[in-house]
Formats: C-alpha cells, sequence, structure tokens
C-alpha cells in the first residue's frame, strides 16, 4: 500500500472514531453533590446536636443547690422537721446566663464552620472529578486515535511502506496512550468513590462539563474576618472573657435562708426562720480562679492571632495563585487553544502530505494532547483556588 494512501486510510479511520461512551449515566450537578453532602454529613449533624446541647443548658444556667431537710431534735424531748436553702450573689446566676449564652453561640458557630467546609470539600472533589473526567475524554480519544495509527503502521510496515522503526513506535505511542487512559479512570473512579461516600449518591454518575468558573475577585474580597473559624475563634475569647467574669462575681457572699425550730415546741412560727450571710473568706482560691481565667483570655487572644495569621497567609497565597490562573486562562482562551487546533488541522496535512513520518507526526500529536492537558489543569486549579478564596472569607 502506498504512504499516501495508508495517511487517508489512517484519517478516514480517525474520523470513525468513537466519541467517549456516556450512555446510561446520570449527570450530577455540583449543586446537587452539595445539597446531598450537606444533608449526609455525620460531622454536621454532630454540629447540630452540640447546640441542641447548649441551649438545653442554657436551661439550668441558674443552677441553685438543692435545700437541705433537716429532721431535728433541739431539746431532746422531740423531733422538728426543718429546711434551709443556699444562695450565691445573684449576679452569679445572671453571669452564668451570659456565659451559657456565649456557649450557645460557639456551637452555633461551629455548625457554620462544619457547613463551610462540607460544601468546600464537595466542591474541591466535584472540580477534581469534572477535571479527570475530561481526561478521561482525551486519553480515550488519544487510545483510539493511536490504536488506528498503530494497526495500519503495521499493515504498511508488512507492505513494505514503512521500515520495523516507525511501526514500533507507533504500536509504543498506542500503548502509552491506552496506559494514560487506564490511569485517568483510575483517579476518576477513586474520586467518584470520595463524592459517593462524602454525599451518600450511589451509582455510576458523570459530573457536568469542566468550564473556567469565572468570578472576579479583588483585594477587598481577601479579608479573612468572616471565615467561620476566626469567627469561632473570637467567640472562644468572649467565652474566655465572660468566665472572668463569673469567677469575679463568685467571690461576692452567699446567702442561706432557713425554717427551723431551735427552741421548745411552742415557740413562735415567725421565730423560727433566720438568715445567714456566706462570706468568700479564704480570698486566695478566689484570687488565683480570677487569674486563671484571665491568663485563658490571653490564651484565647493568642490562638486566634495566630488562626488569623496562618488564614491571612494562606489567602494571600490563593490570591497570588488566582491572579497567575487568571493570566493562564487569558493566555490559552486568547491565542494557545486556537493555536493548538491549528496546529493539529497542519499536522494532518503535513503527515498526508508525506511530509511528516509516522514518528515526527505521533511526537507532534503527544505534544498538542500535552497542552490540552495543561490547558484542562488550568482551568481545574483556577476553579478550585476561587472555591478556597470564598472558603476563606466565609463566601463560599
Amino acid at each position: 500500500m502506498h504512504e499516501k494512501s495508508c495517511c487517508r486510510l489512517i484519517m478516514f479511520c480517525v474520523l470513525m472514531v468513537p466519541g467517549f461512551a456516556v450512555k446510561g449515566q446520570e449527570v450530577i450537578s455540583l449543586g446537587t453533590v452539595i445539597d446531598s453532602s450537606v444533608r449526609h454529613s455525620p460531622a454536621l449533624k454532630s454540629s447540630d446536636a452540640v447546640v441542641s446541647q447548649q441551649q438545653h443548658l442554657l436551661k439550668s444556667a441558674v443552677n441553685l443547690p438543692n435545700p437541705e431537710v433537716l429532721l431535728q431534735n433541739p431539746t431532746g424531748h422531740f423531733y422538728t422537721v426543718g429546711i434551709q436553702q443556699m444562695f450565691d450573689f445573684p449576679t452569679v446566676y445572671s453571669a452564668q446566663r451570659k456565659l451559657q449564652k456565649e456557649q450557645v453561640r460557639l456551637a452555633q458557630t461551629a455548625v457554620k464552620y462544619t457547613l463551610q467546609d462540607v460544601r468546600y470539600k464537595a466542591r474541591i472533589l466535584y472540580i477534581e472529578l469534572q477535571y479527570q473526567y475530561q481526561m478521561m475524554k482525551l486519553w480515550h480519544r488519544q487510545d483510539s486515535f493511536y490504536s488506528v495509527i498503530a494497526d495500519n503502521a503495521e499493515r504498511a510496515n508488512k507492505a513494505g511502506n514503512i521500515d520495523f522503526v516507525q511501526s514500533g513506535f507507533a504500536r509504543l505511542q498506542a500503548d502509552q496512550a491506552k496506559n494514560n487512559y487506564n490511569l485517568a479512570k483510575a483517579s476518576y473512579d477513586g474520586t467518584l468513590h470520595q463524592i459517593s461516600i462524602m454525599s451518600g449518591i450511589s451509582g455510576d454518575f458523570i459530573p457536568d462539563s469542566l468550564q473556567a468558573d469565572r468570578i472576579t475577585i479583588t483585594v477587598s474580597d481577601t479579608s479573612v474576618k468572616s471565615n467561620a473559624l476566626s469567627v469561632y475563634n473570637r467567640q472562644q475569647t468572649a467565652i474566655s472573657q465572660q468566665r472572668v467574669h463569673l469567677e469575679q462575681q463568685k467571690a461576692l457572699p452567699g446567702f442561706t435562708v432557713a425554717y427551723l425550730n431551735q427552741g421548745e415546741r411552742n415557740t413562735l412560727f415567725q421565730n423560727r426562720f433566720y438568715a445567714g450571710l456566706r462570706i468568700p473568706l479564704w480570698f486566695w482560691q478566689y484570687k488565683n480562679n480570677i487569674a486563671a481565667a484571665k491568663d485563658q483570655v490571653e490564651v484565647s487572644r493568642y490562638n486566634e492571632q495566630v488562626s488569623l495569621m496562618q488564614l491571612s497567609s494562606d489567602m494571600q497565597t490563593a490570591w497570588l495563585k488566582y491572579r497567575s490562573y487568571v493570566e493562564m486562562l487569558n493566555y490559552y482562551e486568547s491565542s494557545v487553544n486556537k493555536d493548538i487546533d491549528n496546529l493539529t488541522n497542519a499536522l494532518d496535512r503535513f503527515y498526508a502530505s508525506g511530509i511528516t513520518s509516522y514518528a515526527d507526526y505521533l511526537r507532534n500529536l503527544n505534544e498538542a494532547a500535552e497542552m490540552r492537558k495543561n490547558y484542562w489543569e488550568t482551568v481545574k486549579n483556577y476553579n478550585q483556588t476561587t472555591a478556597y478564596i470564598l472558603y476563606l472569607n466565609g463566601t463560599l
């Protein structure tokens, strides 16, 4: 067979290569995966349970010690029943309630943090799934394409139109393309399994097509003060401050009121009541408790600063990556993608006219495929970086 006739046969076979099979597979959107992940999340259910727990504790924040019921024999001739109740200073109960309210707010903030975390992880996994699916399509086409070329190269070699080296190289490239496809499919299946575990969505589904989610992010969007973790840490500080106030109130006197008969049986009713004052005489224990609570405030503030610094650093890194990926996307979409198509068409023409050998043709096609792969990787990185920025600034 003449080489040009062989080439025309190859091009005909390539045009007949089937597309990537998706028959029978359901397309699941990002929103569906996120909503299902939120409903399925044990961590979120646990956080909701903690909120319920803290709200129940709020109702018992004003907790009085149990009253004492006494059976006494004041004179040795008869028994009488008495009762006494102790109270802390009234502001102690107020401080306890305020502290528990802060605990409720902390639990509610933890729910927001967990929700944000679940939504972010689901989005990142979905973007990864989109990328792996795109890679499967790319390498599936390469696999089918190169298999046709390798088969026809073998026939051309047997007919004496090309040498063994070109035929062997074509087969080697076909095997590599098949290996790339198998690796891409394994990565896709692994990511799909992760999403299935996280969302509870069973079955083999496919994602929406991967495309750049163009979001304009400015410097004003890089603040991390609204990040759920940052809010959570500030709430920890608020709790520590309220605990200081509670310890200070505990240092105030307490009260005791009682109904007791310490005299004869016929003691007047009104004379059976008495009241007492509990004096915080052992002042050092209150002083040390207050000092320890103030130290905890400092610890909470330092932890808040450490977290804020880390979040700010992460945001700065993500912001620089975002700007870089925007430039790369603009570059690809304005010229490179068109150039890749033009290059591929030119390679086909050169090969068909006999100017390019099998080996050069396949090497050039590999480079074109690699550039397409780099474009899709840039889209993935751009989408994941924008998602991370929205996660860090608390707007995801």
